[in-house]
């Protein structure tokens, strides 16, 4: 008759899980519902929704670079 649902009571550093502090200002503030983002960490689908969204940030860092790129080369061509 605990008040977590956790059926393993492990005590784990919390450094351990990687988390910056903003993280776990929201975990613990409840800023968002911490179960069902438990929930979707738990999906059989979780990982391709990781390895996508991955994909789509590092494809919109590149643009972001070879559009500075492409604009440090058009300043010095004016030049």
């Amino acid at each position: 008759m605990g008040l977590t649902e956790n059926r393993i009571a492990e005590n784990c550093e919390l450094s351990e899980l990687n988390l910056d502090d903003k993280t776990i200002g929201i975990l613990k503030e409840r800023v968002v519902n911490n179960r069902l983002l438990c929930e979707i960490i738990k999906h059989p689908d979780f990982w391709k929704f990781m390895s996508d969204t991955e994909i789509y940030v590092d494809s919109l860092a590149s643009m972001q670079i070879n559009n500075l790129n492409s604009f440090r080369g058009y300043i010095q061509s004016i030049r």
